[in-house]
């Protein structure tokens, strides 16, 4: 039994002894301080504003109240908007950028998580009528992007070319300042960037009706959906453990990831449907 687990300390992974857990578990302190951190917050934004607001509008001032006759959910509502989704946007990085954390510190200045919390991000971001500021950090991903459609699940610009992750596991960052593979065994989180992907292009349209930008950057998302369908077993089950990385880490087929799997490519087939590509309508 692998009696050693991994806790991130002093920009370190640390060797530790743990015979609780199970062969090849590791405990990566890094994705659970951004679990506890970051989601909890953008989890409240976007449950209130999927409930407060009906209908968006792409040009609605970022300062936009909502109507709700509880004063205590619009002030929650209103400090996360301000002091955390909005606080995390920095052009100053690059145009489009925005933080995982709002203090533009956490998980490395400069970094960019497209898969999942991107998507969150996203999703607010859009709400909030920052499409601007959604399309170019949209536009920067893609620049990740392999030819075979393969894409990164966290962009770490200043270890372009470093390992990352305990020694024995052989990762790391690509040359560009992607991280396309992660250190965890097995790979748990390779599907989690693709759903992302096609779900950021799918509430972009969504929102913004603007189908020029759809039939530009279909083909990409096209991609990316080719290289996502490699991870699908005979059975129809999607490789990949999830969304998370847990204590212990599941591997490969783990619920979270079908359900989204299959979100993605109604979505995306939808999106070709949009714009008459019946034949990419149905690869999907």
């Amino acid at each position: 039994m692998d009696t050693n687990s991994y806790e991130w300390d002093d920009g370190k992974y640390h060797s530790q002894s743990s015979r609780s857990l199970p062969d090849a578990t590791l405990t990566i302190g890094l994705w659970d301080e951004f679990s506890n951190r970051v989601h909890s917050c953008l989890f409240v934004v976007l449950l209130l504003l999927t409930f407060a607001i009906s209908e968006a509008r792409a040009e609605a001032p970022a300062s936009q109240r909502i109507d709700l006759p509880d004063p205590e959910i619009v002030a929650a509502y209103e400090a996360a908007t301000t002091q955390n989704v909005l606080a995390a946007v920095n052009p100053a990085i690059f145009p489009g950028y925005w933080s995982v954390c709002a203090d533009g510190i956490g998980h490395g200045n400069g970094n960019t998580f497209p898969a999942l919390d991107g998507h969150q991000m996203a999703d607010a971001l859009l709400y909030l009528g920052q499409v601007e500021t959604v399309k170019l950090n949209w536009d920067y991903v893609k620049t990740f992007q392999r030819p075979d459609g393969q894409l990164p699940f966290a962009i770490l610009p200043a270890s372009a070319g470093k390992p990352i992750g305990p020694a024995e596991g052989g990762i790391s960052v690509d040359p560009n300042g992607g991280l396309y593979t992660q250190w965890v065994p097995d790979n748990p989180l390779r599907a989690l960037g693709y759903t992302t992907y096609i779900q950021n292009a799918d509430v972009l349209y969504r929102i913004t009706g603007d189908l020029a930008w759809l039939k530009e950057n279909l083909p990409s998302v096209n991609l990316a959906s080719d290289y996502f369908t490699g991870m699908i077993t005979p059975e129809g089950a999607v490789g990949g453990a999830g969304y998370y990385v847990e204590r212990p880490t599941r591997v490969e087929y783990d619920g979270v990831t079908q359900g989204h799997a299959v979100d993605a490519f109604r979505r995306l087939a939808a999106l070709n449907e949009i714009v008459g590509d019946t034949e990419a309508a149905k690869r999907c």
